[in-house]
């Protein structure tokens, strides 16, 4: 938990974060370029999946920071419109956001960004096979005293809540409207730093109790290691699931197959390349547990049906062909 709150801290140092948001290298890195996509820019998507890494820790007071740099680069957009990246100026020097030179706008990656930070502050955690919706420490800034979300869908019930805002920054919730069966409950941060407690036991232990066949391991998933020691399927506090990795033959997708594989998860890999795909399974064999692998047509032809996710090892299987020794 430590080394969490010494990451967020790195992270808004001054020299990566410029004041409008986290860039995508440091300032004091001598190939920093501000008007560089990958040497300095500003990523509005990647800063939204900082903050739900913030919220999953708890660390409210980093959050409100990035939150309020990224909701000020909002108001200076055009029709309040993200653009894929901003240039990596600070703040200071730069008084208003500047558009990363050729940038689209609007742009999905940016547009989605806003949703997951208003996901994000309000700490909306959806449990949709047990029917529960959670609400992590909600917070609101100054500049929002209240928000209500209509339509608000978990699994088939969809709710409407009100969240209005706490002089110390923290947010109340009222449901106004629901339709169909959906409990909302204020829950803790899944690994708060803080080592907080609320709720989180008691919903497990009712999950455990009263939930049917995949329920629990849908609950573990969302909420962390906490339930581990009552859940069936978790070893050390790991839940035994499936890991599918893209481009799992070298550099970053071999290294994050094999650190899967062991920290105990199954791992399936793809690639194109057969003869640095068998190595990159046995490799991963060696760490844990590598169920199967498959190459990958280097052109994909146009699908004759829609596609679907590969939801289980079997499926995999008879997808891909099993090479389990």
């Amino acid at each position: 938990m430590a080394h969490a709150e010494a990451v967020a801290d790195r992270l808004l140092a001054s020299d990566l974060f410029s004041g409008w948001g986290v860039r995508t290298l440091s300032t004091d890195h001598p190939s920093y370029n501000p008007y560089a996509y990958h040497l300095g820019a500003v990523w509005p998507v990647e800063n939204a999946t900082i903050a739900l890494g913030l919220k999953r820790y708890g660390l409210d007071d980093h959050l409100d920071q990035l939150a309020e740099g990224f909701f000020a680069t909002i108001a200076h957009c055009r029709d309040l419109r993200l653009p894929e990246a901003l240039t990596g100026h600070d703040r200071a020097a730069a008084p208003t956001p500047l558009p990363y030179p050729k940038a689209q706008s609007p742009q999905a990656w940016s547009a989605s960004a806003t949703i997951q930070f208003v996901q994000v502050m309000l700490g909306l955690y959806p449990f949709a096979p047990a029917g529960v919706l959670g609400l992590a420490r909600p917070r609101l800034p100054r500049w929002l005293p209240e928000i209500t979300l209509r339509g608000l869908r978990v699994g088939g019930s969809t709710a409407t809540i009100q969240f209005v805002r706490r002089p110390d920054g923290s947010a109340a919730h009222k449901v106004l409207d629901q339709d169909g069966p959906l409990r909302v409950i204020e829950v803790p941060p899944p690994n708060a730093v803080d080592g907080t407690d609320g709720v989180l036991p008691k919903l497990a232990a009712w999950a455990i109790d009263h939930a049917p066949g995949r329920l629990p391991a849908a609950l573990r998933i969302a909420l962390g290691d906490a339930a581990s020691d009552r859940i069936p399927g978790c070893r050390g506090g790991t839940y035994m699931s499936v890991v599918v990795i893209t481009g799992g033959s070298a550099g970053v997708g071999r290294a994050t197959a094999r650190r899967f594989a062991e920290v105990g998860y199954d791992v399936g890999l793809i690639a194109r390349e057969s003869g640095r795909l068998e190595a990159a399974a046995a490799e991963v064999r060696a760490a844990g547990r590598a169920r199967w692998h498959c190459r990958s047509m280097s052109r994909m032809p146009p699908p004759s049906r829609p596609l679907r996710t590969v939801s289980s090892v079997n499926s995999a299987r008879s997808t891909c062909g099993s090479t389990r020794r």
